[in-house]
């Protein structure tokens, strides 16, 4: 008998286990260095070479990995390391904050990761590890068996969210199953139960995580399965008490993100969100669904997108995850044969899957609805909404595998034996509908029209022979009986999800050689002057911009007049559109991306507009190697030159500190502190945006700010002699926030305190009656499940 539990012990081990080595062997190519996951060594601008691509295409969709969440989280890691909260940015446009503009994710616990160059793969490899092991334990606690239950967290931990996505999208998608695990457990346990704890935390994680639309979603779904989990308690008496629970924790754990939230709410009122304006009216083309269902029928991720076409990109720049064949396949057997097997939840993740994909592809009354939520209206729900439909469709898919092995419970033998074939063919019948129907002008101009010409053909033919496998596999292993077929089907299901993470790795780039010479010349010599970087250049690589993309500035501590990012400072956003390049787009500057229509190019732009740029302070001119520029600035003069960047030099940009009116020698300490000898009372100026938050003091008393020289700058008159300015920056609402997290703080703790002095005063109870409670809740547990029909069976 011992042994026997002990090997028990063992097991209950062995699916975790498999999910984190599903996760590294998915992971493999970044990890043993095949292919270059470093986004800095592709998308900086500075790529001087790299090897050619094991398969064509891109390993990512959006080119945010590098802009953002690596350049803006690098910064973020650094300030947090070097003692400072991370509220402010001085090395992006002309100052912007950085912690509210939530993409740097700064209060994340992983983003300290990113203080490491390689820090995004580690950060990446925990977040897939916490979201497999989360859907494990979720479905266990819905009463999934072990190997069922397993092969579900592979799939989610290596979704299609996860895939395709790199960039902040991906931190808040591991804690919604971490969540839903969450509600399971409070719906079960008193406050003061330390597992309580995790529907807080993971909510609190999830706001933090960097990107609040993704979180809004999930959160959404959260709030739904707990107001279910609340309506099948017994009495109302037992919901009420639930509902309260859960209502507690929840709003525990979202005021303790106040400090966060309340300063992105009041910087996003002061921003432009470009494009985003209005996106409750954007929809998905029907041709998506092609790829939503089975994502490389039309060939590696952006491998052959014709140039200026809209429906070819929108498959792999609009969509933001799919669930594979062998996931739909299951999650509709889940949903027609569970009989009373957690129906009820059967239905509410049919309901949401169904009203996400209607609004997605362009329901008018779904879009008009959600057009009036708050800030739903400036996010991409088609991108923000598709990880909780992934998480649906592995759960369903779970439910369906669980109900085909049966108990007798969900239909009679021949039923279950006759799904998994019906459904599959059913499957196949449906892509073979969109190939001929909605996606036929897609596939049509991917296979004959595209620039690669017949290289899309192979792919192309791969992935239909592929798919058919797969569906092949799944008939055959469902006319298999007992264990035989069950290992046949959770094996296609976990395989699939692994082939179809691991296809976009390999497109990363491989062995790219990069330039780092210029950043050493402007580290040795800008000092707090900026630079600006403009694409003009073919032979630049990078997709956005360069050489030094846009905010890598941030990640080498070099303030960059170039900014990309959303939300951006308004008041940066309309003084460039109106005094440096009228042309620039809302969400870039620096690139020939996203440019209006019809405007003249950045150089032109840079021509006419030199002398404000030495106004902002730009000293420096960053441009390919080959671009004339002193045909445009003739007062430009080169002070850098290799094989690939370029380095001018403009003669009259204003210092970071300058006196106005009045002389003074200034001295300055850093961005925020200058030491000013004055002849007499004379005004400094600061070059960095003057956005409400920043206040200044001299010798330690304040004193308040005025307009600078340009409207965008702040000034301070000071006295004649020698003074000791300093400007310092806090977020609006701020000291709101904290009281409100404090008080969060308090509402979570409080049980814990509570149930101490109740044991502390004697007036516990006795071992025996906390024994009988505990076997009495196992009682009612077991009761909840047999209503719900959740019995665990063995594997």
């Amino acid at each position: 008998m011992p042994e026997r539990v002990g090997e028990r012990a063992g097991l209950r081990f062995l699916w975790p286990g498999l999910i984190v080595l599903a996760v590294l062997v998915a992971n493999a190519p970044g990890i043993l260095g095949i292919t270059d996951v470093n986004p800095i060594d592709s998308l900086a601008g500075l790529t001087v070479s790299q090897g050619a691509h094991l398969v064509p295409g891109a390993s990512t969709i959006d080119i945010n990995v590098g802009a953002t969440s690596q350049a803006l989280g690098h910064r973020a890691a650094l300030d947090w390391l070097s003692g400072h909260v991370p509220w402010w940015n001085p090395y992006e446009g002309v100052g912007t904050p950085l912690a509210a503009g939530m993409q740097s994710a700064a209060f994340f616990p992983l983003t300290l990761l990113l203080a490491w160059s390689g820090g995004q793969l580690t950060e990446r490899l925990v977040l897939e590890v916490v979201a497999g092991l989360c859907t494990y334990f979720l479905l266990r606690k819905l009463g999934v068996r072990e190997v069922v239950a397993g092969v579900g967290g592979v799939a989610f931990a290596l979704d299609g969210t996860f895939a395709w996505f790199q960039h902040a999208a991906i931190n808040p998608v591991a804690f919604l199953p971490a969540a839903l695990l969450g509600v399971e457990l409070a719906r079960e346990r008193p406050l003061g139960d330390r597992r309580t704890l995790l529907l807080p935390v993971s909510l609190a994680l999830s706001v933090v995580a960097g990107f609040p639309e993704t979180a809004f979603y999930d959160g959404l779904l959260v709030v739904l399965w707990a107001a279910l989990r609340a309506a099948q308690e017994p009495t109302w008496e037992e919901r009420g008490r639930v509902a309260g629970r859960l209502a507690l924790l929840g709003v525990g754990g979202l005021l303790l993100t106040a400090p966060l939230v309340l300063p992105f709410r009041s910087y996003l009122a002061q921003s432009s969100v470009g494009a985003h304006t209005g996106m409750s009216h954007v929809h998905l083309p029907l041709s998506n669904i092609f790829t939503f269902v089975d994502p490389y029928l039309t060939g590696p991720l952006k491998a052959f997108v014709p140039p200026g076409n809209a429906s070819i990109q929108n498959l792999f720049i609009t969509n933001s995850g799919y669930v594979t064949v062998s996931g739909f396949v299951l999650a509709v057997v889940g949903l027609v044969l569970g009989g009373r097997r957690q129906l009820g939840l059967r239905i509410l993740l049919a309901v949401w899957v169904l009203a996400v994909s209607l609004r997605d592809f362009g329901l008018r009354p779904l879009q008009q609805l959600l057009a009036h939520v708050p800030y739903v209206s400036e996010s991409a729900i088609f991108r923000s909404a598709v990880p909780a439909v992934e998480l649906a469709f592995v759960v369903l898919a779970a439910l369906g595998i669980e109900a085909w092995l049966g108990t007798g419970e969900e239909g009679g033998l021949v039923r279950r034996r006759l799904a998994l074939p019906l459904v599959s063919l059913a499957v196949a019948a449906l892509l073979a509908g969109l190939s001929a129907g909605p996606s036929r002008q897609v596939l049509h101009l991917v296979w004959s029209a595209t620039t690669a010409g017949a290289a899309s053909h192979p792919y192309i033919i791969g992935a239909y022979i592929g798919s058919a496998v797969v569906l092949a596999a799944l008939m055959f292993g469902g006319a298999l009986r007992g264990r035989a077929g069950q290992v046949v089907v959770c094996s296609v299901f976990a395989l699939e999800a692994v082939g179809s993470f691991v296809y976009p790795e390999l497109a990363g780039a491989r062995h790219p050689v990069v330039d780092a010479r210029p950043v050493a010349y402007l580290a040795a010599h800008q000092g707090s002057y900026r630079f600006y970087s403009l694409l003009s250049d073919p032979a630049v690589g990078g997709d956005y911009g360069g050489p030094i993309a846009p905010n890598y500035g941030s990640y080498f501590g070099l303030p960059e007049a170039d900014y990309l990012d959303i939300p951006d400072p308004a008041q940066y956003v309309n003084f460039v559109h109106d005094r440096l390049d009228p042309g620039a787009g809302d969400e870039f500057f620096g690139t020939e991306f996203g440019r209006r229509r019809g405007a003249p190019g950045t150089l032109t732009e840079l021509k006419e507009h030199v002398r404000t740029f030495e106004e902002i302070g730009v000293r420096y001119i960053v441009t390919g190697a080959r671009v004339p520029l002193k045909s445009y600035v003739p007062t430009a003069t080169r002070v850098y030159l290799d094989g690939l960047v370029g380095i001018w030099r403009l003669p009259g940009a204003t210092p970071y500190f300058s006196t106005l009116h009045g002389s003074c020698r200034l001295k300055p300490e850093g961005f925020e502190t200058v030491v000013a000898s004055c002849s007499g009372p004379a005004l400094v100026q600061r070059a960095e945006l003057a956005l409400p938050g920043w206040s200044v003091s001299i010798d330690g008393r304040p004193a308040r700010l005025t307009d600078g020289r340009l409207p965008i700058f702040s000034a301070v008159g000071v006295p004649g002699g020698t003074s000791t300015i300093t400007w310092s920056y806090r977020p609006p609402h701020l000291r709101l926030g904290e009281l409100l997290a404090a008080f969060g703080f308090l509402l979570l703790v409080a049980p814990f305190v509570w149930r101490g002095l109740g044991r502390g005063r004697g007036g516990g109870r006795s071992d025996e009656a906390r024994t009988h409670s505990r076997r009495h809740s196992r009682h009612r547990r077991k009761a909840r499940r047999s209503r719900a029909g959740a019995t665990h069976l063995s594997p």
